[in-house]
């Protein structure tokens, strides 16, 4: 299939730079692991989302993620 397009931004086979998280943040995957409440595991008031957490996807699933990561925070912020 070809698409047209002004720009092409390629990011395959990237990964995020981790190592600043405790091990038990990091899944098997090499990706942030979050917590039930979505916390970064291990680090309570701390959120992620994007490719550091699902893995390479979309640009629009990478939006999506940082919206809900966003919602998250805010509820945290109300929270406190």
């Amino acid at each position: 299939m070809d698409v047209k397009g002004d720009f092409v931004i390629s990011a395959t086979g990237q990964t995020a730079e981790l190592s600043f998280l405790q091990k038990k943040s990091i899944s098997e995957k090499q990706n942030i692991e979050l917590d039930r409440r979505d916390h970064v595991k291990g680090y309570e008031g701390i959120f992620a989302g994007g490719d550091a957490v699902t893995g390479p996807s979309t640009v629009v699933e990478a939006m999506g993620s940082g919206k809900a990561a966003a919602r998250r925070v805010m509820d945290f912020l109300e929270m406190i």
